[in-house]
């Protein structure tokens, strides 16, 4: 009886062997794989998913090698041009949500509802901060002595529509803290007129198409009527910067223009100034590329990033002519959301022009070289929470 028992471990310990030393073949054989055909296959020139270039391989000598900064390098190299790159990485992100059960990855969560979101902690700092940066625009409105008026909106992060609202930046103590710094503002709850469905399931930007609500009640507390009528133009199929960053697949978004009835966006121009950044430059010397082309640029959507269909994305500074002639203008300081609601703004009735203006790519002390405000005009500082937050974006 003993022996038959020695017998029958000697196999089990024998087959234990064979599958040990088979897995550790099968993955030696993976890894070997992925390296022979790392050598045959070229490097992609560009990481589609991630919206950047791939690290380069690095050069060795002896200096970077003691240092540490060569294997550093390589590691990184090694792993962005790996053969098996992006499926390692859907992969990872399946087991972080869907085995693990983790409710976020590198502050990116994602829930069936609203797709993918990023949770950010409020900095009351920052806030102030950045209620100092946009103060200090005041005696430039004011300088001429314009009859301004001025309004501010702030729009929440998608995050703040989910069931955890705690864990991100809520805009009603923003609005309490910039209050505070611009007493001479008049602000704008549009918190009630958003929803989870407003925004990108693969994106952190509200979706064009249904702003209808945002520019009701913009239009009701600043005084313009909002279009009577528009037509929702399909441009296509839309990954969002979140869909990049977590790598977690899903099905794409669904890109809608809005556009006046019987009128083609493209016959409508805008003028778009190039960024000015150069801040060694003096007053004679400054200068600004100004290039005229339309609204909607669809090259872009099958660019590196689809939103810049919406007024070529990031620009200084952007003038668009509605055609009217009210003597009404609008500015807005701005970031990258009002790059899609700006063309509703301007199928309004009410404004002659619509400048859109960028903190984040041109110096508040040189804005007076490029922009003259015109009086009895509006202006609106529409910031999303997140770049409140981080008050280094103002320049």
């Amino acid at each position: 009886m003993k022996d038959k028992q020695d017998v029958l471990q000697g196999q089990q310990s024998k087959s234990l062997k064979i599958s040990q030393t088979l897995s550790v073949v099968v993955f030696l054989g993976i890894i070997a794989a992925g390296l022979l055909l790392n050598l045959f296959l070229e490097s992609p020139d560009f990481i589609q998913s991630e919206r950047r270039r791939p690290a380069s391989r690095p050069e060795f000598d002896l200096i970077t090698f003691a240092s540490g900064d060569f294997a550093s390098e390589f590691l990184d190299y090694s792993s962005d041009n790996f053969v098996f790159r992006e499926r390692l990485r859907n992969i990872r992100a399946l087991t972080t949500f869907y085995i693990l059960r983790q409710s976020d990855r590198n502050g990116l969560y994602f829930n069936r509802r609203s797709g993918i979101g990023r949770f950010e902690l409020m900095d009351e700092e920052q806030y102030r901060q950045s209620g100092e940066n946009l103060r200090n625009l005041l005696p430039i409105l004011t300088s001429s002595g314009q009859d301004l008026e001025l309004y501010f909106a702030i729009i929440p992060d998608k995050s703040f529509y989910t069931n955890r609202r705690n864990m991100t930046i809520c805009p009603f103590r923003g609005s309490e803290i910039l209050s505070e710094l611009l007493p001479e503002v008049n602000f704008i709850d549009i918190t009630d007129s958003l929803t989870i469905d407003d925004f990108y399931r693969t994106d952190l930007h509200w979706n064009q198409v249904k702003l209808d609500n945002v520019v009701k009640t913009l239009g009701g507390e600043m005084g313009f009527v909002s279009p009577v009528q528009t037509d929702n133009i399909t441009v296509g199929e839309f990954f969002g910067v979140y869909y990049g960053q977590l790598a977690l697949p899903m099905q794409p978004d669904i890109m809608e223009v809005r556009q006046l009835p019987n009128e083609s966006f493209e016959s409508q121009r805008t003028t778009i100034a190039a960024r000015y950044m150069n801040d060694s430059l003096s007053a004679a010397q400054m200068s600004a590329v100004y290039e005229t082309g339309a609204i909607y640029d669809y090259s872009a959507f099958q660019g590196v990033d689809p939103y810049s269909i919406f007024l070529r994305g990031p620009q200084s500074v952007v003038w668009l002519d509605t055609g009217n002639t009210t003597g009404r203008n609008l500015y807005v300081f701005r970031d990258s959301f009002a790059s899609s609601i700006a063309p509703i703004l301007a199928m309004s009735e009410s404004y002659e022009q619509i400048v859109l203006i960028d903190m984040r790519y041109i110096d508040s002390r040189v804005l007076h070289h490029f922009v003259e405000f015109t009086d009895g005009s509006d202006v609106l500082f529409l910031y999303n929470t997140h770049i409140l937050n981080n008050s280094t974006m103002f320049r």
